[in-house]
């Protein structure tokens, strides 16, 4: 009887522990449950939450202009690029860009940049400074594409302004992407190196190019390069596109190039006189009025003076009135036993005159131009 009594216990015991282990279970088993729902549902949300702060970022203004601070700051060159090549015009060169965007930003933290609106074009166009410890530091530029909903972004370089004028309508390119009637331009104009003389219409009628943010310098490259070509002016950010010259014109132009930079060198070294230079000379120019208060006798006496490796280039008729050239020479100089050579390059421009060509400016060209 008693070892019954026992054995009853003992299943009781026993039931009872298996139903707490299933009720442990359950309650794990829910929890589990619970815990899975919960991280759905955090899933969820933050899958939401990222795909709307994504679509804010690509849809709105701001958080376009964050987004590409945060692309500078990764040095994601190539995407900044790619933005820049098919939503923009890029003039400038990718090693060029990317040179300029290290230049202004450098390794500031893009967290710490803040925007503020500054204008907007006719043509939908916001431009935006950034600023950084209250410093302004760029412009950015920002549009979206007609049936886009992102807005695009690139850094405007506001210092970068060139003009072309071009002659007889010759088509060129900068970097790959053709310049037409579509950018600013103005027709009537004569080549910039002549505005101040007078009777302008002695010189060949111009269409002026306007374009802006160019980084460096650029290389417009004529559609038709053999008939055609560009040449710079060292005096402005300006540049000439026509003719090239016919094989007579290049030798009478080089000739007087040589001559000319030649008699300059002379006067310079005073181993000749303002005489022989004035007949070289067109007057009542502004170079013309430098060189007349020029004081040429500081250059040190010396027994001889020659020129050496000659080079004639970049040699471009403007009309049938005038022309360009760019000679550079070493000039060696002799004061007894000491021999020292200097290097010299300058950019002449001729007009007519009295139906001689004469210099209407002289550019000495540096290193590094």
């Amino acid at each position: 009887m008693d070892r019954e009594i026992e054995q009853n216990k003992d299943v009781a015991r026993l039931r009872k522990r298996q139903h707490q282990r299933e009720l442990t279970a359950r309650f794990y088993k829910r929890l589990l449950q619970v815990f899975i729902v919960t991280l759905i549902l955090c899933s969820s949300s933050l899958i939401y939450l990222y795909f709307w702060l994504y679509r804010y970022e690509r849809s709105s203004v701001t958080g376009a202009l964050s987004r590409y601070i945060y692309q500078v700051g990764a040095r994601k060159w190539d995407d900044i690029y790619r933005t820049d090549t098919n939503y923009f015009t890029e003039l400038n060169t990718k090693e060029n860009l990317i040179t300029y965007l290290i230049y202004v930003y450098g390794d500031k933290n893009p967290s710490g940049f803040t925007f503020s609106f500054a204008s907007q074009s006719e043509d939908g166009h916001r431009f935006y400074d950034t600023y950084y410890n209250n410093a302004k530091v760029s412009t950015l530029e920002t549009y979206k594409p007609k049936g886009s909903s992102t807005w695009k972004v690139r850094t405007f370089v506001s210092a970068g302004s060139f003009t072309f004028d071009v002659i007889d309508q010759a088509s060129f390119r900068i970097n790959d992407v053709p310049i037409t009637t579509s950018y600013a331009h103005e027709d009537g104009h004569i080549p910039y190196a002549f505005e101040e003389l007078e009777k302008p219409d002695a010189f060949v009628a111009t269409t002026r190019y306007s374009l802006y943010n160019l980084v460096r310098p650029p290389l417009p490259v004529p559609e038709d390069e053999a008939t055609y070509m560009a040449v710079r002016d060292y005096s402005a950010n300006h540049y000439y596109i026509g003719p090239k010259p016919t094989s007579a014109q290049y030798s009478e132009f080089a000739q007087e190039i040589e001559d000319t930079a030649f008699t300059y060198s002379r006067y310079i070294t005073s181993d000749s006189t303002f005489h022989q230079l004035n007949a070289h000379l067109y007057p009542k120019t502004a170079f013309y009025s430098a060189i007349v208060s020029l004081d040429n006798q500081y250059f040190s006496n010396h027994d001889s003076i020659d020129f050496q490796n000659t080079t004639i280039k970049d040699v471009m008729p403007l009309g049938d009135n005038a022309f360009v050239g760019t000679i550079s020479f070493d000039v060696v100089v002799q004061a007894g036993e000491n021999v020292k050579t200097y290097s010299s390059s300058y950019q002449i421009f001729f007009a007519r005159y009295q139906e001689t060509w004469r210099a209407v400016n002289i550019i000495t060209i540096s290193e590094e131009q």
